[in-house]
């Protein structure tokens, strides 16, 4: 298999600073924390890295919870939110 790079223009990083941090990250943390230079099959371990990153991995601005923690917290606030209003103006 073979993997084609892609950015907008050759050698400009900066038209997409945040996408090229991220990039990093990813690189940084599979290749440090996934062992990525012991693996033998990198879609396995892109798909473990993912759900890592999404379930596990918390972040400062998500007030240290992961993806999934906080979209669940602010679903559960939400839905509280409305049925107290339902409740109260009912």
């Amino acid at each position: 298999s073979t993997i084609k790079r892609s950015m907008s223009r050759i050698a400009t990083p900066t038209d997409n600073p945040v996408m090229e941090s991220i990039n990093g990250w990813i690189k940084d943390e599979l290749w440090f924390d996934f062992n990525l230079k012991k693996c033998d099959d990198i879609h396995q371990l892109i798909k473990e890295y993912v759900m890592y990153y999404n379930s596990v991995r918390t972040a400062y601005s998500l007030k240290y919870k992961s993806p999934v923690q906080y979209r669940l917290s602010n679903y559960i606030l939400k839905v509280f939110l409305v049925s107290t209003n339902s409740l109260l103006f009912h």
